[in-house]
């Protein structure tokens, strides 16, 4: 079971319906807001809630051991990436920005992270 260990939280409006995205990286884009990151995207940390439109609070957790959502399946210890849609991936070819925890068998499965800069 995925677990949490929360050290630094804030709050940004959202870009869009981030409702689908929990548990997904995100960035901040040029108008301040969070908005879903990329593939090797320099994250600002791990959506905690589900804004579900424009400008509703997104709750972002920056440091700490967080719920997070994968895109493949993952060893426990793993250095991790993002992909395309923000979920976390293994470390590749991109940025570093968490170790899995725990492992996962494929893609869409919830499971602890330490966020890493």
């Amino acid at each position: 079971m995925a677990y949490e260990i929360p050290n630094l939280m804030f709050t940004l409006p959202a870009s869009a319906d981030l409702s689908a995205a929990q548990f997904r990286a995100m960035v901040c884009n040029s108008s301040g807001q969070a908005a879903q990151a990329g593939a090797a995207a320099p994250i600002i940390g791990v959506l905690q809630n589900k804004p579900s439109a424009a400008n509703q609070a997104a709750t972002i957790m920056a440091e700490g051991v967080t719920m997070a959502q994968v895109g493949a399946a993952v060893a426990a210890g793993a250095s991790l990436e993002t992909n395309a849609s923000g979920q976390f991936i293994t470390l590749a070819a991109g940025i570093r920005v968490g170790i899995a925890l725990q492992a996962a068998t494929g893609a869409n499965q919830v499971i602890s992270i330490l966020l890493t800069r």
